[in-house]
């Protein structure tokens, strides 16, 4: 039964009394879609209006037209297309920086739109016009990975050889290919890496990428060009073909066929080392290349990279690896090879002597302690020492190193007190040392661990001893140092890094450096490339041999570095260290000291 309402005592249909309320309801509602409709007619018209603007290439007048349509009217069916044809008019009149602008508020805010493949190859345009090409790579690497148009992906593609063949080094694709996981883009990365390498005349990069992009991306479209390519590379390989010199780089780091690696220090020293070389063959006429293997700190694998290394004829010295228990790994399998092999930064004692032909860039504990107990003998001219040192760690070789040293030299060791690091119990050892302060003038100490600075320096203020303090490196990261200013700014400490942060030189190297491999250029990366820097300045780049690096690096040829400078002689370890002192709140280099002996 129909329901039924009753008003003024007349009762009313249901059905009709609905009828009649919608029948109200759709005369504003009709009205409404009138004027909806004059206003899409009105947009229509000013779009064709700009459009044929366009078309006659008349772009000033365009771009207002479409301007309009966009920012003074609402959201509207031309509101997507009218933001595209802002940028075209922008890179029409060469206004690249607007268009870079308009379209990277395009490919945010219009991801999923149906121009977005036109934005994207727009933007890359316009990014090659002010010279940002790997932004412009980046760019057509999104456009490769998401396309699903045959003659979108064909022009990236195209594109993207132009940029990187025309632009490009192959270490600034190299760093690239780490920003894409992509099945599309990574292949068509490696690819055009390995045509770099083949136009830096490094073809054994060139193989090693083709091995990598054929055996990780089989059903790429790139796979049967990199097939072919190979094919070539082994006709090179009987006809005598110089595959040129290569560094062997050791290095506990993930594969470079994996993408996304977090930042840690080894991947960092080897970004440095990339650098150099990447340097060294941007104007060198005999390129070298980098046959960089993950030492994963695992003994067999070490075996495996030795057994690769020593079957190549083109590897004529190693870096690396970079922790001493590694090292001590590869100094053992690597003893019957001739291989210099430099670590840059182990630090462990004895590892000299496993093998006659390691060197280390880092001076070991032994070292250090050795010359401190010089620059405080010869530069400071003090001859009456007292020494605080931990009873543990690594405290104890530097003070064994430091106190021969010294009485070596003609100077007086007056009293040498330790303590227990970490337990916070130096009444006595210091109150002995302030009972003979009249008679030093200084106090060597070397930490074992940073906890222990800020104690020390109390204790020794409560006891009101103000000769000068020596140190090592741990006093670099101490806390306390700024409240105690009259003890800490008579702290000079020696330290295998020191980056002057306000050198012309480093300012521009750092930027170069931030631009290409998207990390700072700081201790980690500088241990990498000072190394690879110093290894290119002293060969002869016509005979690189191993004998040849050998007898250079024995020579002691010196190399400035950024973190310091490296030179050795017959004893092989490094023979710079930095000469720190603390003042006013901060550390200052006073000198890169080198060892009269080692």
């Amino acid at each position: 039964m129909p329901l039924l309402y009753k008003t003024n005592n007349k009762i009313f249909n249901g059905k009709i009394l609905f009828f009649l309320f919608s029948l109200f309801s759709l005369i504003p509602f009709c009205s409404s879609l009138a004027q909806m409709s004059s206003d899409e007619e009105n947009i229509n018209k000013k779009f064709y209006v700009a459009l044929n603007y366009y078309d006659n290439k008349e772009y000033e007048k365009a771009l207002k037209n479409f301007q309009e349509i966009v920012y003074n009217i609402n959201l509207n069916p031309k509101t997507t297309s009218s933001s595209l044809f802002i940028a075209k008019c922008q890179f029409a009149m060469n206004n690249f920086a607007d268009a870079s602008k308009s379209l990277s508020l395009f490919t945010n805010e219009y991801a999923n739109s149906k121009y977005i493949e036109e934005a994207r190859l727009l933007y890359a345009n316009t990014l090659v016009e002010q010279k940002e090409y790997i932004n412009s790579l980046n760019q057509i690497c999104l456009l490769i990975e998401y396309t699903n148009s045959p003659s979108y992906n064909i022009a990236a593609r195209e594109y993207g050889n132009y940029i990187t063949q025309k632009h490009l080094s192959a270490f600034e694709v190299l760093n690239e290919i780490k920003n894409h996981t992509d099945a599309k883009a990574r292949p068509f990365l490696k690819l055009t890496l390995a045509k770099l390498y083949l136009k830096e005349k490094n073809a054994f990069q060139a193989e090693q990428t083709l091995n990598e992009l054929t055996k990780s991306h089989p059903k790429s479209e790139e796979f049967s060009e990199a097939v072919e390519m190979l094919k070539n590379i082994s006709q090179l390989k009987k006809s005598n073909y110089d595959f040129g010199t290569l560094i062997g780089v050791v290095l506990p780091i993930v594969d470079d066929t994996v993408a996304e690696k977090l930042i840690n220090p080894p991947m960092e020293i080897l970004e440095g080392i990339k650098f150099a070389i990447d340097e060294y063959n941007f104007t060198a006429n005999k390129k070298i290349g980098l046959l960089i293997r993950d030492s994963n700190r695992d003994k067999k694998k070490i075996e495996e990279i030795y057994s690769e290394f020593t079957e190549n004829k083109n590897i004529s010295v190693v870096l690396g690896p970079v922790f001493s228990d590694e090292v001590r790994y590869a100094l053992d399998i690597f003893k019957d090879s001739n291989f210099p092999i430099i670590s840059p930064t182990a630090t462990d004692n004895d590892l000299i002597s496993l093998n006659k032909n390691f060197y280390q860039a880092n001076p070991d504990f032994s070292v250090r302690g050795k010359v401190m107990a010089q620059y405080i003998y010869f530069v400071e001219n003090k001859k009456k020492i007292a020494v605080l040192s931990a009873n543990s760690g690594y405290s104890q070789q530097e003070t064994e190193a430091f106190i021969k040293e010294f009485q070596l030299l003609g100077g007086t060791i007056v009293i040498h007190e330790t303590y227990e690091s970490k337990s916070f119990q130096l009444d006595e050892p210091i109150a002995k040392i302030a009972r003979v302060q009249r008679k030093i003038e200084g106090i060597y100490i070397p930490l074992s661990d940073k906890i222990d600075a800020p104690v020390i320096l109390s204790q020794l203020h409560q006891r009101r001893i103000t000769v000068n303090l020596y140190g090592n490196q741990d006093w670099f990261s101490a806390n306390g140092l700024e409240t105690s200013t009259s003890l800490s700014n008579k702290l000079t400490i020696i330290s295998d890094y020191f980056i002057d942060y306000n050198n012309p030189g480093y300012k521009e190297f750092s930027a170069k450096f931030k631009e290409k491999t998207g990390i700072s250029a700081e201790r980690n990366a500088l241990y990498g490339y000072d190394l690879a820097k110093y290894l290119l300045e002293v060969i002869d780049d016509k005979n690189f041999d191993s004998g040849s690096i050998t007898s250079k690096i024995l020579s002691e040829a010196r190399s400035d570095g950024y973190h310091n400078n490296i030179s050795f002689n017959k004893n092989r370890n490094n023979r710079f260290l930095n000469i720190i002192r603390f003042k006013d709140g901060i550390f200052e280099l006073i000198d890169r000291f080198q060892s009269s002996n080692n």
